[in-house]
């Protein structure tokens, strides 16, 4: 995944989030959405094809705060900070 581009949005965000990146190979990844203390409160296993992504990720059921997105793939792991409002 090219860290540059990845892109996380709308953010801050009332409901859902979407992430689009681009890959060079297809594999499969983890997407999680950790608070501030390091809980990890959801966890989506996700598909990555070769090229040009776009995931989904549902946050309505959180409440409103502050927290780290974290993609992850066997080797790599990339974060991105994102702020749920209402």
């Amino acid at each position: 995944i090219a860290t540059h581009s990845v892109k996380v949005y709308p953010n801050p965000t009332t409901d859902r989030i979407t992430i689009d990146f681009v890959s060079d190979k297809a594999e499969g990844a983890q997407l999680e959405v950790v608070d501030v203390l390091g809980r990890t409160l959801i966890q989506q296993p996700i598909d990555i094809n070769l090229g040009i992504n776009r995931q989904t990720l549902e946050l309505k059921e959180l409440p409103d705060a502050v927290y780290i997105l974290l993609l992850k793939t066997e080797e790599t792991q990339l974060t991105r900070k994102i702020t749920k409002t209402r």
